[in-house]
């Protein structure tokens, strides 16, 4: 049975007999095993949830959730190595053991990161390499 109700001149129809759409409430070892997937390194959050029929909204806050201990198992360590920072310190004045860099001979400088290397070559002078160390350290707090 379909009524309809007047309300100042706008017509609404309600249906009874129609339910309204509930929520999905997806089991919580569900969730944790989509997140520790989503955590694993390269894989596309979109891509996971899309393949378990869910938006991808709700797993990166499902991660969120998982991150701050709320679903109740301590969260594991992604398997990625996280970078570590090396204290570099720097002089104005050159070390007495080393001569200035040459500046007819190429030299090559290589810096790693996780998953990366940045090969520097040719006249490097000290003033060069101390703004990129500068620069690589970011914006200072």
């Amino acid at each position: 049975m379909m009524s309809i109700i007047f309300l100042m001149g706008a017509i609404h129809e309600t249906n009874p007999t129609k339910t309204l759409k509930r929520r999905p409430n997806f089991p919580l070892d569900f969730k944790i095993k989509l997140v520790e997937q989503a955590l694993q390194p390269g894989v596309s959050i979109a891509k996971l949830a899309r393949d378990n029929g869910i938006n991808d909204n709700l797993l990166f806050n499902w991660r969120q959730l998982y991150r701050q201990g709320k679903y109740g198992v301590q969260p594991k360590n992604p398997t990625t190595q996280q970078a570590e920072l090396l204290v570099v310190t720097l002089t104005t004045e050159p070390s007495p053991l080393r001569s200035p860099l040459p500046s007819a001979e190429p030299v090559t400088c290589d810096i790693e990161f996780t998953g990366a290397r940045l090969r520097l070559a040719g006249n490097l002078t000290p003033a060069l390499l101390c703004a990129l160390i500068h620069e690589l350290k970011g914006p200072q707090s």
